[in-house]
């Protein structure tokens, strides 16, 4: 079954096999998540993200690559489900750079922790300053001549 609408939480295409909630389709895990979590409270979020201005926290900061962000309702689950840590008093993430920036405090979690952290929202993360993982292109040309003989 081919489903041509727009994800009910971001409003991005859907994939061609959305993921599904009941009768609603969504474009990525993340946004189903995040409905799934906050319900329609994030509908209203989503549709109307106008940042509020407030004091800056206190505290350490760090940056974060966070892989497999696919739209804002990405960043908006990392948001909210980070400042619900304990240590960890604001975050600020985006799909469009795959970062995030996120304030800490240094005498309850350490900057090394941070990752693992971020990790447990089902994104894979790393700081900013580490190392790129190794990326094993093998995989990739073991699917093209596997789908070359196949067709």
């Amino acid at each position: 079954m081919t489903e041509l609408s727009n994800c009910r939480l971001c409003g991005l295409p859907n994939p061609r096999l959305p993921v599904r909630e009941g009768e609603h389709a969504f474009c990525c895990y993340g946004c189903r998540e995040v409905f799934r979590s906050f319900g329609d409270e994030a509908l209203a979020v989503a549709r109307e993200r106008i940042p509020e201005p407030a004091a800056a926290p206190q505290g350490k900061t760090a940056y974060l690559w966070i892989d497999g962000m696919h739209c804002a309702s990405c960043e908006f689950l990392i948001e909210k489900l980070a400042i619900g840590t304990r240590g960890i008093q604001a975050a600020t993430a985006s799909y469009a750079t795959s970062t995030a920036r996120v304030v800490y405090d240094p005498g309850l979690i350490q900057e090394s922790e941070l990752p693992a952290i971020m990790d447990r929202f089902g994104y894979r993360a790393r700081l900013r300053d580490a190392d790129a993982p190794e990326y094993d292109e093998r995989q990739d040309l073991l699917r093209v001549l596997t789908g070359g003989c196949l067709a």
